[in-house]
């Protein structure tokens, strides 16, 4: 049996188990579920990281009734069944028109769905659930992965997703030019990539003026030509894999600097402001490419503010997204409260959030 069979298996009984209400204590049969699956999919080096970041985790409640799944982003002939589709949380006492966040999920361009999750851990849905209960609401989306497309379709992806949730959120409640982007990791790549590309805010039918702010956490790949970020451990490899088209100047192409920097480009830049969250526990990798987007953004005299926060890793900062103490919550509550966005949250109180 491959590994990827084995996992889907682990994960059918689990949600079997939740579908049938199983008499067997959730705390019998929930630690060594997740312990196996996260030991085929992440091998032992990654296993601690991931444990570490599933007892960290604490679900969120929303009910069904505020919950959208499965929307179809595309409807057109060529749209992929499962991937151009997105999930909406919605705020579940909201009198007034509200915000809405895109939330773009990681997986190194490769992985990943908006459903991800292992053993009834599901961080991107938490955070859907969390930021509903904040008076915020979330399309969590799916795209494309690699090598199936390349990542000019997942741009597209992207856009696309956006681009639904401004001509239709209002129907919810929410307003059309009051949303946020974010991601994580890829994730926070691909939001980046719409921030700051004018061709993908074409397609998304956006101003540059139209978005409130952008939110990257654990982003990679912002300037692919940066020699010390290889220096510090990057593999040029994998870069040249996920975003090499043969052509010389790919590394340029592929990155969310130039779109800053140059004159040609720069008018695209957003003028809402973007933050940039990294972990203490993550490769030195991630904050050399957030710092050198901060440093981009600063020069082309762009509003940003960057933080590192404390005690986390690449698993546990995505986790920590849905959880009221922690740092990048806190900070994206100031964020979402205190900025400029015609549209401000009203926080419903949640108890296990």
């Amino acid at each position: 049996m491959s590994i990827r069979t084995t996992i889907q298996s682990i994960l059918r009984e689990v949600r079997n188990l939740d579908r049938k209400a199983s008499p067997i204590p959730r705390s019998i049969w929930f630690a060594p579920l997740m312990l196996t699956s996260l030991t085929l999919s992440t091998g032992c080096a990654g296993m601690l990281e991931s444990l570490g970041a599933g007892a960290a985790y604490r679900g969120s409640d929303l009910a069904d009734k505020h919950i959208v799944r499965d929307i179809r982003y595309r409807e057109d002939p060529e749209a992929h069944p499962e991937k151009h589709r997105l999930d909406l949380f919605l705020p579940p006492h909201a009198e007034d028109p509200f915000p809405t966040l895109v939330f773009v999920h990681g997986g190194g361009w490769t992985h990943g769905d908006r459903q991800t999750g292992f053993a009834g851990i599901r961080p991107y849905q938490n955070i859907g659930r969390y930021w509903a209960n904040q008076g915020v609401a979330v399309a969590v989306i799916s795209y494309r992965l690699q090598p199936t497309v390349d990542w000019h379709a997942q741009v597209d992806d992207v856009s696309d997703a956006t681009r639904w949730v401004r001509e239709n959120i209002e129907a919810y409640g929410g307003r059309a030019d009051a949303l946020y982007l974010s991601g994580h990791s890829a994730g926070a790549w691909l939001a980046a990539r719409l921030a700051f590309d004018a061709t993908a805010q074409s397609r998304a039918q956006l101003q540059p003026t139209d978005l409130c702010g952008v939110i990257l956490v654990s982003g990679a790949a912002f300037d692919v030509r940066d020699p010390k970020t290889y220096e510090l451990g990057s593999s040029p490899a994998y870069f040249e894999k996920r975003f090499s088209d043969l052509e010389p100047e790919w590394k340029t192409r592929a990155s969310i600097i130039p779109l800053i920097t140059e004159k040609q480009t720069a008018s695209a830049t957003m003028t809402s402001p973007t933050h940039i969250f990294w972990a203490e526990g993550e490769p030195a990798t991630f904050e050399r490419q957030a710092t050198l987007l901060a440093r981009a953004l600063e020069t082309a005299d762009r509003p940003v503010r960057t933080q590192r926060i404390p005690g986390l890793n690449h698993q546990k900062i995505i986790i920590s997204m849905s959880r009221a103490e922690t740092a990048l919550t806190r900070s994206m509550q100031k964020l979402l409260q205190e900025g400029s966005c015609p549209a401000k949250p009203i926080a419903h109180s949640n108890p296990r959030s």
